[in-house]
């Protein structure tokens, strides 16, 4: 037996609602999750003991031993620098900025730390365990409370620049919608989770529609969420029919411009709105059969790890680190 199979690695997830963990064997197989809600960071707490807790529950809980741990992989909402673990921007998980989450966990867990943006390591997981296995060139397209996208170019995820690649919630599609107030990015305002809740409420507010026009009006609008949208449409609802395939049309525009740029063999919908199925993938291949020129026809496919994505990817990279190492 090699000395590296005792290992054991952790895999992080801090999302913008919930933080998930996990830990896994050197072959990769997840032996324990855990997962408790998301506290933004602002100093405080302490994310080093919220680590350490969820650290100690999945040793107990796997019977792993805890001095075989060698390293752990952090996925986070925002753009991250993989290099240094500064969290450049993440607004859903810290009112602070350029903050060093890597010596946070490192200095609580002595353990190595690997980093990166929570869709780029959805995509890394895909491509180690899902859909996209053996794909060298795709996007892995997150549509949740936002939408972003990790993308692989020549078998390798692509960074760019300013660790900012696939800020696909970004593309403009509506025209320059140069206001951000509101922080979200021009496509996320309208073909998001948030935006097809929020434009479901909108036309509740400003076009007088009764229930007897519409179910979703008998809902507390303060509550309503974009899975009451979903619920409402599978029924034929006409006003959720109306806002999905407005939503339809923006993400159309939205993975035809990624494409033409791109040219990959898959596009894989992952996120919170991907759980549609295909409710979300059969409308969107229609469109796209008329928006892309041939020979630009990427196969599209749902995410075949779900909301666990990220967290395969987070466990690849400190497996990866850990094989490199040894």
């Amino acid at each position: 037996m090699n000395e590296t199979d005792s290992y054991y690695v952790l895999g992080l997830d801090v999302g913008g609602t919930k933080m998930r963990a996990a830990i896994a064997d050197m072959h990769g197989d997840l032996l324990a999750e855990a997962r408790m809600r998301t506290v933004k960071y602002q100093g405080q707490p302490n994310y080093g003991e919220i680590f350490t807790h969820l650290r100690n529950d999945l040793l107990k809980r796997s019977y792993a031993d805890g001095t075989s741990l060698r390293a752990v992989g952090v996925s986070v909402a925002g753009i991250v620098d993989p290099t240094t673990g500064f969290i450049v921007m993440a607004p859903n998980t810290s009112v602070e900025e350029d903050f060093d989450l890597r010596a946070i966990i490192e200095s609580e867990l002595h353990l190595d730390v690997l980093i990166d943006n929570d869709v780029n390591l959805a995509a890394i997981g895909e491509h180690w365990k899902g859909v996209a296995q053996g794909c060298k060139n795709f996007i892995f397209v997150a549509i949740g409370t936002g939408v972003g996208a990790g993308i692989f170019v020549d078998g390798q995820l692509y960074h760019g620049a300013h660790n900012a690649a696939g800020r696909f919630g970004h593309l403009y599609v509506q025209g320059s919608e140069a206001d951000q107030s509101d922080g979200l990015g021009a496509l996320e305002r309208h073909a998001s989770g948030t935006a097809i809740a929020e434009a479901v409420r909108e036309r509740l507010r400003h076009r007088g529609i009764s229930s007897q026009q519409s179910e979703l009006a008998k809902l507390d609008p303060t509550r309503l969420t974009s899975e009451d949208v979903w619920a409402a449409a599978a029924q034929g609802d006409q006003l959720a029919l109306g806002v999905l395939n407005e939503v339809f049309d923006t993400l159309a525009l939205g993975i035809a411009n990624a494409a033409m740029l791109l040219d990959p063999e898959l596009i894989v919908l992952g996120g919170g709105v991907s759980s549609a199925g295909d409710a979300l993938l059969t409308p969107l291949r229609d469109r796209l059969t008329t928006l892309l020129m041939h020979p630009i026809t990427p196969r599209i496919e749902l995410s075949q790890l779900g909301s666990s994505a990220q967290l395969y990817g987070a466990v690849y990279c400190a497996l990866r680190h850990v094989k490199r190492e040894t």
